[in-house]
């Protein structure tokens, strides 16, 4: 074990057992210049990544744009517009195809915008062909990774990784109990189509006697239910609640939901053309095209680091781990994003890392403190500052907020947070004003404790290793 100081394992085992003794914690720091190890700590044991796997997606997102040739098959237009939703015309038999591209952004006003500037442009023929995919034999992933934890109706992100994503694939609407009311009140939220509820919910005071059984929790939420055309709402809500809450499109029911859209939008815009659904459209070359892009990759990559979403980063993975001869799932997804790191980073996967999905929204992604470290340094050598301030900054913003507040002016820390159930990680830099900066992973599982405190045990870890700097 390489060492800072001969102080700093005893520091840390001293932290650990003050917090919880059972805790597993794995640490590498190493010197950006020459990669070489100043500590180590279970460095070359597997811990759950949770969501500082989002690094991964991102560093080869960011590699692509700089040379699109990286990634067979990749768009040169994936630097400045990574997903294009595409509208072909063709004016022989005057029919329009309306072809997804798995904008994670994409929303209603956005498709009022590409089909009114479709209608400019000559584009709108008497028949509107919705094409799903554009892949008929390459069948896209399937909605969630094995071992995705289930997310709760109140924090949903929508999740299927089809070309098709319109308002991140979700319903979202107020739910809440009155107190003279029989049954909760379900209220669409505005700016999407009006879809039907079938409520069959009761109010109580409250639905389980139990008062450790907090308001939120109440709530049946396996009950709630929606297959593309209907909101079914089922079970008791506790007279007091009131919340925003959304449910997610099920593969099954995505036609029925996508038609719903695209009405709506027609509607809005005063279009009236049949609308047709294909699985694919072959040769557009001799079409005329109009692309439209809600974002951009700096954007995106802002997204999924700092603010931490799950669908974007998803659809980073989707598109980055496309290849024509394998199949679309997500163990071979994972296989080649491996590749393309250790390609374009030369960076080597031990026999336990593993990729199950972009977001980390999975217990079976594990990387080592050694490797994911490996992956920062080279990722800032070859980015520069400009990768750091992608990342979260302590005190700043992101998922780092409202952490290390107190940091003097010349200490910057910058990194991605993770957290899953007993887990709390940290990767990133800490950088100090005329010093070199170090490069630090730390892993954090156990359930002896609080995400606050573990928390806290990461912050005091890293202000250690700033005394150190």
């Amino acid at each position: 074990m390489a060492c800072v100081s001969h102080g700093m394992e005893k520091k840390i085992q001293t932290l650990i057992h003050t917090l919880d003794p059972n805790l597993s914690i794995g640490v590498e720091v190493q010197r950006l210049s020459n990669g070489e190890v100043l500590f180590a700590y279970n460095s070359q044991k597997p811990f759950v990544t949770a969501s500082t796997q989002k690094i991964l997606p991102a560093v080869v997102a960011l590699a692509a744009s700089k040379d699109p040739m990286l990634i067979p098959g990749l768009s040169l237009s994936f630097g400045d517009a990574p997903f294009l939703t595409e509208v072909f015309y063709d004016d022989i038999k005057d029919e329009t195809y309306f072809v997804f591209g798995g904008d994670p952004l994409l929303n209603i006003k956005n498709l009022e915008h590409i089909l009114q500037s479709a209608q400019q442009r000559g584009l709108m023929g008497k028949t509107l062909y919705v094409v799903m995919h554009n892949q008929k034999d390459k069948p896209f992933l399937p909605p969630v990774s094995s071992g995705c934890p289930y997310e709760g109706l109140d924090f949903c992100y929508g999740g299927i990784l089809l070309p098709a994503i319109i308002n991140q694939n979700r319903v979202t609407f107020n739910f809440s109990g009155k107190s003279d009311a029989g049954k909760a009140d379900v209220v669409l939220e505005e700016g999407q189509p009006t879809f039907a509820i079938q409520n069959m919910t009761h109010v109580q005071e409250a639905c389980f006697k139990d008062p450790e059984v907090g308001e939120w929790d109440q709530v049946q939420r396996a009950d709630l239910d929606f297959d593309g055309k209907t909101i079914m709402v089922r079970g008791c809500v506790p007279k007091t609640f009131e919340a925003k809450m959304c449910l997610p499109v099920h593969p099954y029911a995505m036609r029925a939901y996508i038609e719903a859209f695209m009405v709506e939008a027609l509607k809005r815009c005063h279009i009236k053309v049949k609308i047709k659904f294909l699985d694919e459209v072959k040769d557009t070359k001799r079409f005329k095209k109009f692309s439209y892009s809600s974002s951009t990759l700096e954007k995106l990559l802002k997204l999924s680091l700092k603010d931490s979403n799950n669908l974007v980063t998803e659809a980073l993975f989707s598109k980055l781990t496309q290849r024509a001869s394998w199949p679309r799932n997500w163990d071979f997804a994972g296989r080649v994003l491996k590749a393309h790191i250790e390609k374009i980073f030369g960076v080597v996967f031990s026999k336990d890392d593993v990729i199950a999905n972009g977001s980390g929204l999975s217990f079976y992604n594990t990387l080592t403190p050694a490797t994911l470290t490996h992956i920062l340094r080279k990722a800032y050598l070859k980015f520069g500052q400009s990768f750091a301030d992608l990342l979260s900054q302590a005190g700043v913003d992101g998922t780092l907020e409202n952490r290390l507040k107190n940091l003097s002016p010349c200490s910057r820390v910058s990194g991605k947070t993770g957290q899953l159930h007993g887990i709390s990680n940290f990767a990133g830099y800490l950088q100090k004003t005329g010093k070199e900066p170090y490069v630090v992973s730390i892993f954090l599982t156990g359930n002896g404790s609080s995400t606050k405190e573990r928390q806290k045990l990461v912050d005091d870890l890293l202000l250690m290793l700033l005394e150190e700097m």
